[in-house]
């Protein structure tokens, strides 16, 4: 049936509830969209400030634990067992060893997250603190990885996280810097310390929820450590993910403030931020699951619904009140007219 062919207060009756709902319905859609996209764009902004937040607090508890390798700069003694050829002098050897777990341990006491250090001087004489029954493990890291300090920034190296039953200690992260004299900028050999890493842990799992994770990838592009434990351990379950990860990780640069991009795998679409740490050399990135984007959206459109529904009845009811009302007049004409 064709709109013409209806009766008067029919077509009056239609024509008044578009009137009513069509511009509702159009206003209410782009209040939604723009609630959402508020909300959406308020939600990347607080978490872009977690992962900036996480890597300043990372920086900070790096930097408190490896004021111990200052030591040769601070205290004339410990910078002379470090230029000292013990060779035909092992008493003052022994000595030498004594200040330094004297000087360990204070320092242990004014920073706990400090758990083993080792001083090896440029003729390799070592001094430990608290390396017990590791001494051919932390021999083989120094060995391995003092090259590569070399080379590093700042002559630091951060190695793989270890594990360790040292005390109630599990993670912990080895750190290797060369060492140089303050006045003539000779090498006095090596420090290696292993860092409590479970603070570390604390701030990427308070920095998380249920759809985001923290990712750490080392200055080697290699994953080493994942806030989400399933990630980590099942990496065959997530190869195509992982493998877009790290195409990511890979064009982190350190001019990057935040980095930002959208990832589509496994019909899935992932919001992922990334950042370089400046302390470790490392990326920090943040893999945010966006069905938590899709429920905002989902949830201001049925908001909306809602408040539409409310809206449509009172709505009914006037269009059937303005087209009885504008009829009268025509009727009674017509009654007149039979």
């Amino acid at each position: 049936m064709k709109f013409k062919d209806l009766s008067y207060r029919t077509q009056l009756f239609l024509a008044a509830m578009l009137l009513i709902t069509i511009p509702i319905f159009l206003v209410g859609i782009a209040a939604a969209n723009h609630n959402a996209s508020s909300i959406v764009n308020d939600y990347h902004a607080s978490m872009k400030t977690i992962l900036t937040q996480a890597n300043l607090t990372l920086d900070t508890l790096l930097a408190d634990a490896t004021k111990i390798a200052d030591l040769p700069l601070l205290n004339k003694d410990i910078q002379k067992a470090m230029t000292t050829n013990y060779k035909n002098d092992y008493l003052s050897y022994s000595q030498d060893s004594t200040k330094f777990r004297t000087q360990f341990s204070q320092a242990n006491r004014l920073n706990q997250n400090l758990v083993t250090c080792v001083f090896e001087n440029r003729y390799g004489y070592t001094f430990d603190y608290n390396i017990i029954q590791r001494h051919v493990e932390i021999s083989e890291n120094i060995k391995s990885w003092k090259n590569i300090a070399k080379y590093a920034p700042n002559y630091t190296y951060f190695g793989p996280l270890q594990q360790t039953v040292i005390g109630s200690q599990k993670n912990v992260l080895p750190m290797i810097k060369i060492l140089f004299d303050g006045y003539d900028f000779k090498e006095l050999g090596v420090c290696y310390v292993e860092i409590n890493f479970k603070p570390v842990e604390n701030i990427f799992i308070s920095a998380q929820n249920a759809e985001s994770t923290i990712l750490i990838y080392n200055t080697d592009g290699q994953l080493t450590y994942s806030s989400n434990a399933t990630l980590m351990n099942e990496q065959s379950s997530y190869r195509e993910l992982l493998s877009s990860l790290s195409e990511f990780n890979n064009s982190i640069t350190e001019s990057d403030s935040i980095k930002t991009q959208k990832l589509s795998v496994a019909n899935k679409t992932y919001l992922v931020n990334g950042c370089y740490n400046k302390t470790t050399g490392w990326h920090l990135v943040q893999l945010l699951d966006n069905r938590i984007i899709t429920k905002i959206f989902q949830n201001n459109f049925l908001s909306y619904l809602g408040v539409f529904s409310v809206i449509l009845f009172p709505g009914l009811i006037l269009a059937i009140f303005l087209s009885k009302k504008l009829t009268v007049s025509i009727s009674k004409l017509c009654d007149t007219i039979n």
